[in-house]
């Protein structure tokens, strides 16, 4: 299964937290600030370079995992 980059998993995020806006402009939904400090923590040494199969990986997954929870995204595939 291929994966999707943390950068586009950064952006649905984003764009996930700020849908529930009554706004028909796009860019109302994208909230740079949100963005940026995601971008931070993922791109931190904390992360160790996310590499595939790392330990940076496991840390991402569970940072993203944990970020979609918060604001209520479920899995799609069960």
């Amino acid at each position: 299964m291929k994966k999707l980059s943390p950068l586009w998993l950064i952006v649905i995020l984003s764009w996930s937290c700020q849908s529930t806006q009554e706004s028909s402009d796009p860019k109302s939904m994208l909230d740079a600030e949100e963005l940026g400090k995601h971008t931070q923590i993922l791109s931190s040494d904390e992360y160790e370079g996310r590499a595939p199969s790392s330990p940076g990986e496991e840390k991402t997954i569970a940072y993203l995992e944990q970020q979609f929870k918060t604001i209520g995204v479920e899995p799609g595939n069960g």
